[in-house]
């Protein structure tokens, strides 16, 4: 049987620095959100 550990990754956007990522990469970010269920 599989478990998932739950985690509220909204929350974890809070230690992103958006002026260390690049166009690309919040693009990455904002594709895993989607993925995960995530909507805007």
């Amino acid at each position: 049987m599989e478990t998932k550990n739950k985690v509220d990754i909204i929350k974890l956007l809070d230690y992103i620095d958006p002026s260390t990522l690049d166009y690309q990469e919040w693009v990455d970010v904002g594709m895993a959100l989607k993925s995960e269920g995530y909507t805007a």
